[in-house]
Order: C-alpha cells, then sequence, then structure tokens
C-alpha cells in the first residue's frame, strides 16, 4: 500500500535452548507513507495532520526472537529530516513500540497547522492502536510564525517570529486515550525551554511550561517589537512558569513571571 517496499535478507539459527533467532537487515521505502498508514490503521492517520509523515525511507539491521523484535543502526529519512537511531517492538499481534530517534532538523509549520489541537484531542479520544514510546532529539527544530491576536481578520501580533531551537529533547508516550508528554526541553537565544503535561480524551492535565532566561534582551529578538516597552524590564534574567489543565475548548491557566524584579501573577 502507498507502493511501500519492504525488503531484506536474514539468517534463522536455533539455539541449544531451542529457541530460534533470526538476524539480518532491512530496508522500507514508502514513497506515500500516509497511504501506507492508513491501510495499517486508518484511525491514527486521519488523526494525523494531512502534510506530516509523507514519506520516508528507512534501513537498519535487526534481530527478531519470541516474538520481540530488536532494530539497531537505523537510519534514513523522514519528509526532510534525516533520521537515525533504534526501535524495539512487541509482535503477533503489534502490541508494543519503542523508538528512540536523532533528526537533524524539524519544521513544525507543518504539524502546527489549523486543526492541530483538533487533531491531537481526536488522538487522546480514540486512542492509538498499540501502545507507543517516543524518545526524540532534534539537532534543530524550526518553529513558524505564530499569531497571538487577529484584527479585522488579520494577525496582529506574532511571537517567535521564525524561531530555531537547539538541542531539543522529547519523551512522549500513547498509551490506551492518553497523550503523556513527560518532558520537551528545548534553548534559543540562551534561554531554556521546558514543557510535560498530559492529555486525556480532549482534557489537559499537569501541563506546565517553563522558561529560564539569563539575558532577557537576547529572548527579545524572538518578539514583536510592540512588546518591548518598557525597554528596561528586557535587561537581566528573566523566568516564567505556566501551568493549565481543562478540557481545550476551556482552558484554565495559571502564569507567574519575574523581568527585571518586577513580578507577575
Amino acid at each position: 500500500p502507498g507502493e511501500a517496499t519492504l525488503s531484506g535478507s536474514a539468517v534463522a539459527r536455533k539455539a541449544p535452548s531451542g529457541v530460534w533467532k533470526m538476524s539480518g537487515q532491512a530496508r522500507l521505502d514508502a514513497p506515500n507513507f500516509r497511504t501506507t498508514l492508513a491501510w495499517l490503521h486508518p484511525g491514527t492517520a486521519s488523526a494525523l495532520p494531512p502534510d506530516v509523515l509523507r514519506r520516508t525511507v528507512l534501513a537498519g539491521d535487526f534481530t527478531l526472537s519470541q516474538g520481540q523484535l530488536h532494530v539497531a543502526g537505523l537510519s534514513g529519512t523522514l519528509d526532510d529530516s534525516h533520521v537515525q537511531g533504534a526501535a524495539e517492538a512487541t509482535l503477533w499481534p503489534l502490541s508494543e513500540l519503542a523508538l528512540q530517534l536523532e533528526l537533524d532538523t524539524l519544521a513544525l509549520d507543518p504539524w502546527l497547522k489549523k486543526g492541530f489541537w483538533d487533531s491531537l484531542a481526536k488522538l487522546s479520544e480514540q486512542g492509538p492502536p498499540f501502545p507507543l514510546d517516543l524518545r526524540l532529539s532534534v539537532g534543530h527544530l524550526q518553529v513558524p510564525d505564530i499569531c497571538l491576536g487577529h484584527a479585522e481578520d488579520a494577525c496582529r501580533s506574532v511571537a517567535l517570529s521564525k524561531a530555531s531551537f537547539g538541542g531539543v529533547r522529547l519523551d512522549l508516550s500513547l498509551r490506551n486515550c492518553c497523550v503523556t508528554l513527560r518532558t520537551l526541553k528545548a534553548s534559543a537565544q540562551d534561554a531554556e525551554f521546558h514543557l510535560a503535561g498530559s492529555l486525556q480524551r480532549g482534557i489537559l492535565t499537569g501541563v506546565a511550561f517553563e522558561l529560564d532566561a539569563q539575558d532577557a534582551s537576547k529572548l527579545s529578538k524572538l518578539l514583536p517589537q510592540e512588546w518591548l516597552r518598557p525597554e528596561s524590564l528586557w535587561r537581566g534574567p528573566a523566568r516564567l512558569e505556566l501551568r493549565a489543565f481543562g478540557p481545550l475548548s476551556a482552558l484554565t491557566m495559571d502564569i507567574e513571571a519575574d523581568m527585571a524584579g518586577a513580578r507577575l501573577f
């Protein structure tokens, strides 16, 4: 499906204990990966934004024994990103999947388009086809313009304009009807960002966002110029903490900020 091709070679051996073990190399070439995903699990494919996971080429070494699959030296491309890592899965049927991936770059533009939150809520309501644990490292994370207000149907202000974050670390779990972000860490302009929380059946719980900047003047480069008044606020360290909970359609948030000795609750 999706013109995907799976190829490889392997050798199977039977240990003195009577347990069979197969080892070899495999390669997946899926030029229309969305169609392949829809064949594997239509619900998950429909819950994802339309312009992500379009194509992939992956290859690696694998071992298979007693329904346990281990993939090492995984490398290839996913959309426009180069990827490497490892994977483990429980098969027959597929009931557990753990991925450790490293991407050189990742653009969030296609992920954060209109309808992203609806897609995420849909995924949390129907649940994934199997439990998934994902640990992801990204060398450069590209964040699109974010509109923070409208006036006459036009974007009034933009934050994080075309920002690029480095040292991104993500630890994510999908189980039953719960999307759990154990941690998301990133840095930009000498500022550290951290996000964690969970989304279960469209309800946010335990969501916490923290920002620490040693020099707020560097961080100000990511923000609209109209925000940078008075300039004295953007000198020295800055800290922001945000807590959110409730349904996506009616969030409750607690905010605490500290800049140049001024504190906001």
